[in-house]
């Protein structure tokens, strides 16, 4: 069975998706991360890897 794998990149998550061939998700992933304000107007997201 083939899939699809949808992603979406937000301001504060990303969000997969896995989706077969009928359009049924198989899979739903989201992995939230921070956003920092060290200034007014102004929002920042830092990678931590590991």
């Amino acid at each position: 069975m083939s899939y699809v794998i949808g992603v979406d990149l937000g301001t504060s998550a990303v969000k997969l998706l896995l989706v077969d061939q009928a359009g049924e998700v198989a899979l739903e992933v989201s992995k939230e991360y921070p956003l920092l304000h060290e200034q007014a107007g102004y929002s920042e997201q830092r990678l931590m890897i590991g």
